[in-house]
């Protein structure tokens, strides 16, 4: 190996430990530590992912809403979760306003989910008997 040859192996080898003594400084290694700012910058890009809404549950038994007719508020635009069951009552659920039904069965319960995008006060009924068993209002955003 040539004279030039190793000083350019040493040169070489002082900036790899140059930025070694750099990068432990700043917190860049592995132990999970971060920058302020470079953990502000990797959180802004993040994208901002809105909370899933709680499922709202009716239960119905002997063909009626147990605890009476349920009220759920929402505001326009808001995801809709609603889940009916019931242990003993096979029926249609109709939700009214949106015009969506749905079959319920014991063991197989009616899913709606939906955006609420009509404003106003809605019903859920058992369609066949008639029996209201929610209230939905949908306010302005």
């Amino acid at each position: 190996m040539s004279r030039n040859q190793r000083f350019g192996l040493l040169a070489l080898a002082a900036a790899v430990a140059v930025v070694a003594i750099v990068v432990a400084s700043t917190g860049g290694g592995d132990d999970g530590s971060k920058s302020s700012s470079a953990t502000a910058t990797r959180e802004a890009a993040k994208p901002r992912v809105a909370s899933e809404p709680a499922v709202q549950r009716i239960q119905v038994k002997a063909g009626k809403p147990v605890g009476g007719v349920k009220k759920i508020a929402v505001a326009k635009g808001d995801r809709l979760r609603i889940r009916v069951s019931s242990p003993d009552t096979s029926e249609e659920v109709h939700f009214h306003g949106y015009d969506v039904v749905k079959d319920m069965a014991p063991g197989k319960p009616a899913t709606f989910d939906l955006t609420a995008d009509v404003e106003g006060v809605f019903e859920m009924e058992l369609e066949g008997p008639g029996v209201q068993i929610a209230s939905i209002e949908v306010r302005p955003s």
